[in-house]
């Protein structure tokens, strides 16, 4: 019976850098076929940026970059690349355009994730919807295909996101959250996940239990899936 994509759990990995313009995250993989998915927040004190993602025998695809100048400058980022062999602590580099402040990186990884990766519903990525100082901060996702994990990603230039809680009335579990409180501004960022047979319409789900200055969060949401659609010719990534 099909499924939706399943999470390799000892690929969860996090990692923070200050000042310069590289920081880097080491990924692990325990299958061959997998989809590598990172997570960006970086921020500088005066600029606005862009980023690069590159890794040896990988190609990476940004799929979403969500820029917020409430608290100077900084960015939301999710990339993906196509992971064909097994890889062990293989160093991820995200390469700023100018030198930043601060950065917050999370890495994971998943097996049986369709040719095309993500939900093809014209809705996703979903976001950014920003903080608006309440105590959570919901995002709302529709997906096309069925058997499809689900993610939210938290960023912010504050450090509240070590108060942050995935909505576990609904299912989320946390994939994970990292602080960087060194610079002038903290960078941060959190994500959590939830899987489901059948597409989603109108599924609304939060960050919760944040606490003090909200008012840099921002949040996306996307889907990762196992099935494609009928106009696309069917290949999988096998676990």
């Amino acid at each position: 019976m099909p499924s939706p994509p399943a999470l390799d759990s000892p690929s969860v990995a996090t990692a923070t850098q200050s000042g310069g313009t590289t920081g880097t995250i080491a990924l692990t993989t325990a299958a061959a076929n997998e989809v590598a998915f990172l997570f960006v927040q970086a921020g500088s004190t005066g600029a606005t940026f862009t980023t690069t993602v590159t890794a040896s025998g990988l190609t990476w695809t940004k799929r979403k970059s969500a820029p917020n100048t409430t608290l100077a400058y900084a960015l939301t980022e999710i990339w993906s690349a196509k992971v064909p062999s097994i890889v062990s602590g293989l160093t991820v580099t995200v390469t700023t355009s100018v030198t930043m402040d601060n950065m917050a990186l999370i890495i994971c990884a998943a097996s049986g994730c369709a040719a095309q990766i993500f939900d093809t519903n014209a809705g996703l990525p979903a976001g950014p919807v920003l903080s608006t100082g309440a105590a959570t901060i919901p995002i709302t996702v529709s997906t096309t295909q069925p058997d499809d994990m689900i993610f939210g990603v938290l960023g912010t230039n504050d450090s509240n996101v070590g108060a942050i809680s995935p909505d576990g009335g609904i299912g989320f579990s946390q994939l994970a959250k990292v602080s960087n409180t060194v610079g002038t501004n903290y960078s941060s960022i959190a994500a959590q996940w939830n899987t489901y047979t059948s597409p989603q319409s109108g599924l609304s789900f939060n960050f919760g239990g944040t606490t003090g200055t909200t008012a840099s969060m921002q949040v996306l949401a996307d889907a990762i899936t196992a099935n494609v659609p009928s106009s696309v010719s069917q290949f999988m990534f096998a676990a």
